[in-house]
């Protein structure tokens, strides 16, 4: 682990700028595979297995064909979710830089085998080579999380903006669509991916001259001596001269010298005054002058503190909103991590969550078109969303950060329920444009903001030595579960007649019941929590003798 203070600002800021830019081309690149597809259809690509009878009436796109891209982008799908568990080890066992330049690899790997799949008879090239840029996507993406540690204050808004760079990457295949028709087909496959080699070569420059080679460490917490220090550091020197205090701390002035906070050096100061109270700091946080009271007194209100909810949840530094479940697992084992509640409420919530949305995405415009009763307005709504989905991850960064940087756990995970539930509610409203283009517009914000919650909620509750696989295991149990995506689909079909509404409604259900408990869970652990500190606080801080 790297300190960030043995890390010029400058150069700190030029790492997260050059993460958030490759980010923005090959974090999610595969996810844009719609408005890949009409290039790759243009292209002839596995046109070879249509039927005779269909290139004689010059089908636009036949059913084999069809299945082959689609297959393409599934295949694509299932790698990404599955390699996160992969990255997330490689991630904890050779840092994040060996994960980066390894990304840059399959990225450059993935252009090769694309530009040439056309004459490639060896093997499947398209198939080969997209997955291969969906395995680099993790690889660059994951490894980059770490350095919201290297600015603790901003480190909401720096996984908002790795975030909103991964969902806005689906672009990058919209741009090349673009281009594509406007130069009349010329710009062709073999001629992008030749040139997006450029984005490897940069991604592997930047990672083995500006990139750390371990992940910056976390705030640490201060120790037991620590808040002893601030504490007498806080006090005036009458206090300190006082025969009664430095008969009861005499060990204490002993070691430290004279009165007065000049014992604690700049470098201390510094290192009290940088760690700002926010949930990215340690979980006993307190107020220095707060720690002067009586024996009596500290014992006997530490218990009527919280059930009288007299501990702050809006003030920064209160240990109420701030302490949170920052720590909560921080320097186990992740087998012991795997075992707690906290693993298991967030792992069901990310499944139930991607479940939803990827069963969306896929079936958006079948849903609407049963919903709205008609093909025109379906279509209108997904040109919509094929728009909306890049730009939601651009538009909701700012507010992304804000919430993570401002919200407790417990709020952040109470606004992602409450969202959720919303746009599950509009997406069962039928014949109203408007109900869907607000359901869908919350859902393409809310993607990035639940994905960035993820990250954020496995680095403050299990901490960053074990961020990797804990964070992987989780988005892996979700991707392999998101099978049932298919099922889910059949049933919608063939079950209900092309209803989506008996579906989302029995989604929709589950989310609430798993999130309601998950809320539950994490109230109860913070008070838990407050407790703790409180007697944490209680036990360290010196006694002032009143007369």
């Amino acid at each position: 682990m790297i300190d960030r203070n043995s890390v010029p600002k400058a150069k700190r800021i030029a790492q997260v700028a050059c993460s958030i830019l490759w980010c923005l081309f090959v974090a999610g690149t595969s996810f844009g595979f719609a408005a890949l597809k009409p290039v790759l259809v243009s292209e002839g690509v596995y046109r070879e297995r249509c039927t005779p009878d269909e290139v004689e009436h010059n089908v636009h796109i036949c059913r084999n064909q069809e299945l082959a891209l689609n297959m393409m982008f599934t295949i694509a799908a299932v790698v990404t979710n599955i390699s996160a568990l992969v990255v997330g080890s490689a991630l904890d066992i050779y840092g994040p830089r060996f994960c980066g330049v390894l990304g840059s690899f399959l990225v450059a790997a993935a252009c090769l085998v694309l530009r040439g799949a056309a004459s490639n008879t060896l093997f499947d090239g398209y198939v080969i080579g997209y997955a291969m840029l969906a395995l680099a996507g993790p690889f660059t993406f994951i490894s980059s999380f770490h350095l919201s540690n290297a600015f603790p204050q901003s480190s909401g808004l720096i996984l908002a903006l790795l975030t909103g760079a991964f969902d806005s990457s689906s672009a990058v295949f919209l741009f090349y669509r673009l281009a594509y028709q406007s130069s009349g087909g010329t710009f062709s496959l073999y001629k992008f991916f030749t040139l997006f080699l450029a984005v490897p070569i940069f991604i592997f420059v930047i990672q083995v001259t500006i990139m750390p080679k371990e992940s910056y460490a976390s705030p640490s917490s201060p120790t037991p001596e620590k808040i002893r220090r601030m504490s007498y550091a806080a006090l005036p020197d009458s206090v300190i001269q006082t025969e009664s205090y430095r008969s009861r701390h005499a060990s204490f002035v002993d070691s430290t010298g004279a009165a007065g906070p000049s014992f604690l050096g700049d470098s201390a100061i510094d290192d009290v005054e940088e760690q700002e109270p926010t949930e990215h700091s340690p979980l006993v946080r307190t107020n220095t002058n707060l720690l002067v009271h009586s024996e009596t007194i500290e014992e006997a209100t530490i218990a009527s503190k919280i059930d009288n909810n007299e501990v702050s949840h809006d003030k920064p530094g209160s240990i109420g909103k701030h302490a949170g479940v920052w720590g909560v697992l921080h320097g186990q084992s992740a087998a012991s991590q795997l075992k707690t509640p906290w693993f298991w409420f967030m792992a069901l919530f990310t499944t139930i969550q991607m479940l939803r949305i990827n069963y969306f995405v896929a079936s958006v415009l079948s849903q609407y078109t049963y919903l709205l009763g008609g093909y025109e307005k379906a279509v209108q709504l997904n040109k919509f969303f094929d728009v909306a989905l890049p730009l939601g991850g651009l538009i909701s960064i700012p507010f992304i950060g804000l919430a993570l940087d401002n919200l407790s756990t417990f709020g952040v995970l109470s606004v992602l329920l409450g969202v959720s539930t919303t746009f599950g509610v509009l997406g069962m409203i039928p014949n109203s444009f408007l109900a869907g283009a607000l359901n869908i517009s919350l859902l393409v914000v809310y993607r990035p903001f639940y994905y960035t919650s993820v990250s954020d909620y496995a680095a403050k509750v299990f901490g960053f030595e074990t961020f990797g696989r804990i964070y992987g295991v989780i988005i892996c149990i979700a991707g392999v579960l998101n099978v049932l995506q298919a099922q889910l689909d059949a049933t919608t079909h063939n079950v209900f007649a092309g209803n989506p509404t008996p579906v989302n409604i029995m989604l929709v259900s589950i989310t609430i019941v798993i999130g309601i408990s998950f809320l539950t869970y994490v109230k109860v652990q913070v008070k838990r929590i407050q407790r703790k500190s409180l007697e944490q606080e209680a036990q360290v801080a010196p006694v002032l003798n009143t007369p």
